[in-house]
């Protein structure tokens, strides 16, 4: 990680002093190696740990946001349907939600996604992993210069009003659509013939 943090911040300034384009590739090679390397150690730590008991996965999960044990996915869809989720997580702040999903990652630990899940068809069976839900606390909305920034748990419906409200055009089509921005974005939701990209 901070391999990668690195060759991000200074890869720019080295290109400038080296002037062996076979020297500065080979360096961005090695960066590359020892980085992933890193990730491989990690990965494999993460799947020869086993958790000794429920108390002790909630205490590492924790740190990533609220955590809910046996929660109803029909709680969860528009359509209220759906069986059981083992464990839901409930991110406060991008730095969590981040953190959260590159856990979840190394880790190899099934897990989904998910917005208002206006747009969700849930199975009846329990489902064996981890829904990291967004909605509730990713949802700041700030206009900055002369971009609007708006986090994934936002509805789009709010931030349609909130747009035209202050001046700004281009998301109308979405001011009738019951779902958050990240969910939009991932599916490119659209109305009107307009859609999100």
């Amino acid at each position: 990680k901070a391999d990668l943090y690195k060759l991000a911040k200074y890869s720019v300034k080295l290109f400038k002093k080296i002037e062996d384009e076979d020297q500065f590739e080979s360096w961005v090679q090695a960066k590359i190696t020892k980085a992933l390397d890193y990730l491989d150690t990690a990965r494999d730590y993460m799947k020869s740990k086993e958790f000794d008991s429920i108390e002790e996965m909630i205490e590492t999960l924790d740190q990533f946001g609220i955590v809910t044990l046996n929660v109803e996915l029909s709680k969860m869809s528009s359509y209220r349907i759906g069986g059981t989720a083992e464990m839901v997580i409930e991110p406060q702040s991008i730095e969590q939600l981040v953190n959260c999903i590159n856990y979840l990652n190394i880790a190899q630990l099934n897990y989904k996604v998910i917005g208002y899940g206006s747009n969700l068809l849930f199975s009846d069976d329990p489902y064996n992993g981890i829904i990291v839900k967004i909605h509730k606390y990713l949802q700041k909305i700030e206009i900055s210069d002369d971009c609007v920034y708006a986090e994934a748990g936002v509805g789009l419906i709010r931030l349609a009003h909130y747009c035209v409200n202050n001046g700004w055009g281009g998301l109308e089509f979405a001011s009738g659509i019951p779902g958050s921005l990240g969910g939009a974005l991932f599916m490119n939701a659209g109305a009107y013939q307009r859609s999100m990209y």
